[in-house]
């Protein structure tokens, strides 16, 4: 129910109503200026959720919607990517990059990747051509005056500046150093930054911008190989269940890798922000390890060993 009614249908509405929002110059709630951010409270974790979306499509998704045409699959596919577009989250982009590549990779197809990637760039040109268009005839249309184009090309990040990144980043491994087996604390860094701006209501507090080193910084060694060897073993478990049913149990073995592409994406992104805050990832890849456990411990001792 989560995956069939709710999460697609949500995230293709929130979209659609972005795109014709933005084409209109109107603005609509899910946004964060020019950005979509969906549903959630940034930009950048809507990019993960729909990264997830993305992988269970990649992944499972014809068996979860069996009804509708590959063709009709592909458009979803392609209107979610449009989404992470539209996100202008450059992470989530090289997330999106990163699971095509292991999609095409494991699969060896590249027709389908190639159709989803066109239909993303379509959708995503739709409110820019019809700005020129309603420029051409002298109609008041919207326009998304930053593109995530535009930010590949701008070192500045638009606000959020490389600049900046570094120098949390920095100070995430001072902090680090002070504290290397069990760290400063969960929460320090932030409050420390929040406490050194005190009273300048035009800066705000720096965050760590890589998931690594906010583990490193906060928890130490210590929460680094307790988190290292929790997604370690999530990440064996998943490619031995792959292997396990790739020809006993194919649907199976395609959730296995749904849980791959998701751990994938989920690295991709923890190299440029801080994503262990973020609950989509974390209940999506639950869900597929619990369905691999119950059923595996279904078939009987000798199966399921």
């Amino acid at each position: 129910a989560l995956w069939k009614q709710d999460k697609f249908q949500l995230h293709a509405v929130v979209i659609v109503l972005f795109l014709v929002t933005k084409s209109l110059n109107l603005s609509v709630l899910g946004t964060e200026g020019q950005r979509l951010a969906g549903f959630l409270f940034n930009p950048n974790a809507y990019g993960m959720s729909l990264l997830c979306a993305l992988a269970i499509m990649f992944g499972v998704g014809g068996q979860l919607f069996r009804h509708i045409s590959a063709a009709s699959l592909g458009a979803l596919c392609g209107l979610l990517a449009a989404g992470i577009l539209f996100t202008r989250s450059i992470g989530a982009l090289v997330g999106f990059v990163a699971i095509c590549l292991v999609v095409f990779v494991v699969r060896r197809k590249m027709m389908p990747m190639v159709r989803i990637v066109v239909l993303s760039l379509v959708f995503y040109s739709i409110p820019p051509v019809l700005s020129y268009f309603g420029d051409m005839l002298g109609m008041t249309a919207g326009k998304l005056e930053s593109s995530i184009m535009n930010k590949l090309a701008d070192p500045d990040f638009h606000g959020q500046t490389l600049s900046a990144r570094l120098q949390s980043n920095r100070r995430a491994l001072s902090m680090w150093s002070d504290e290397p087996l069990l760290g400063a604390g969960l929460g320090v860094f932030y409050a420390k930054e929040k406490a050194a701006i005190a009273g300048q209501k035009k800066k705000k507090a720096l965050q760590i911008h890589n998931t690594v080193l906010w583990i490193l910084a906060e928890l130490g060694l210590v929460g680094f190989v307790a988190f290292g060897a929790l997604f370690s073993t999530a990440a064996l478990f998943l490619v031995r269940q792959r292997q396990v049913f790739h020809s006993l149990d194919p649907p199976l073995s395609d959730f296995a890798f749904t849980g791959l592409l998701i751990l994938c994406a989920w690295s991709v992104m923890s190299l440029v922000h801080e994503v262990m805050y973020q609950r989509v990832p974390w209940i999506m890849t639950g869900l597929i390890v619990g369905i691999l456990l119950s059923t595996t411990s279904a078939r009987g001792p000798a199966e399921a060993s």
